[in-house]
Order: C-alpha cells, then sequence, then structure tokens
C-alpha cells in the first residue's frame, strides 16, 4: 500500500487541509492518509493548544466517511515531545511493507530547517509538498527541490487561526470546517 502521514495541530481541522489531503492522495494514487495530530509540538510548548482528545475528536469526525482517510491518536497519547522523525520511524516500523510519504504544504516545508533532525527527515521518506501561490518554487532551497514530489492543489486560502478568530468574534464558520466538526466545537464550547 502507499499511505501518506499527514500531521498538524489540525486546531481545528478545516477544509483546507482535507482539500490538500485528497489531491495528494488522487495525484499520487495512495491508498491512505493518516492524519496525526500532534502532541506536545517543541515550537508550540507555550501555546494554548486546544487539548489534544478534542483536537483528535474533531479529526476523526472530519475524516469518517473518507475510506482514504484515517486518523492516528499516536502523537496524542505520547507523553514526550513529538518530533517528526520519531513519528516517521514509528510508522515506518508499523508498515514496513509499506511504501510511505509524509505529506506537508510548502510553508511546512520552508520551515524544516527549524525542526529536530532538519533536512535529514527528508532522507527517511519522500515528502509530497502541496503548492501555494503566496510561496513561490524558487522559495524551496536547491538542496531540498530534488528530494520532495511537487503538486497543486485547489487552493482554499483557510487557516485554523482564522476559524478560530470567527468563532471568538461570533461569526459563521459553516462551509469553512466540516458539519460535525461545527457541532462539535459548539457542543465543547471551543475557541470562544
Amino acid at each position: 500500500m502507499k499511505i501518506a502521514l499527514f500531521g498538524g495541530s489540525f486546531d481545528p481541522i478545516h477544509y483546507g487541509h482535507m482539500t490538500l489531503a485528497e489531491s495528494a492522495r488522487n495525484k499520487f494514487k495512495l491508498d491512505k492518509i493518516i492524519f496525526i495530530p500532534v502532541g506536545k509540538q517543541p515550537h508550540k510548548l507555550n501555546s494554548n493548544c486546544t487539548q489534544g482528545i478534542d483536537r483528535f475528536n474533531m479529526v476523526k469526525l472530519a475524516v469518517k466517511n473518507n475510506p482514504g482517510f484515517n486518523v492516528s491518536d499516536y502523537e496524542i497519547k505520547s507523553n514526550k515531545i513529538n518530533y517528526t522523525y520519531r513519528t516517521i520511524e514509528y510508522f515506518l516500523k508499523k508498515f514496513d511493507n509499506d511504501k510511505l510519504f509524509f505529506l506537508v504544504g510548502i510553508d511546512i516545508l520552508l520551515q524544516l530547517h527549524s525542526w529536530e533532525k532538519g533536512l535529514k527527515i527528508l532522507e527517511l521518506c519522500p515528502f509530497l509538498v502541496g503548492l501555494r501561490p503566496k510561496f513561490p518554487v524558487n522559495t524551496i532551497p536547491k538542496q531540498i527541490r530534488n528530494k520532495v514530489f511537487l503538486f497543486k492543489s485547489p487552493l482554499i486560502d483557510i487557516s485554523s487561526t482564522f476559524v478560530r478568530n470567527q468563532i471568538e468574534q461570533k461569526k459563521s464558520i459553516s462551509y469553512i470546517v466540516p458539519e460535525k466538526v461545527k457541532q462539535y466545537i459548539k457542543l465543547h464550547n471551543l475557541y470562544s
């Protein structure tokens, strides 16, 4: 099987995340994409990230009806700081007979130099990188560009920060997040 790992805060998950994932699944003929909500992030140790279980539950609701999507609580259950290289190594062992990829947007790829083990992560498995107009291909350093697979995805210019701000300002998030995610946010009084 061809499997892509898709890590992120997903705070909350929105249609931008899902469109990127579905575009990658179609483009690279992936059998499965595993969404992995992060646990403790080294870059955001002091941030007010929503509880892991809530982010996991929202992703689970969002991907429920897509047989090509799955969600893992691997990082959420961990008590350690989560480093991407450790997550990839874990899934490489778990799916040792499958072809593994790591899915990111170009904006995230451009931060790779600040990650633990930085560019060495690219040697663990191929990266699938969704392009965005605000980040031209020439912004990717040459030593990285030849090690990744670039692809275009329909542009849905949404961020989780935007979603949270909409909620704080008592504005609608319909058609920005899946309806079940919207209901979960309301039921658990998140972001207000």
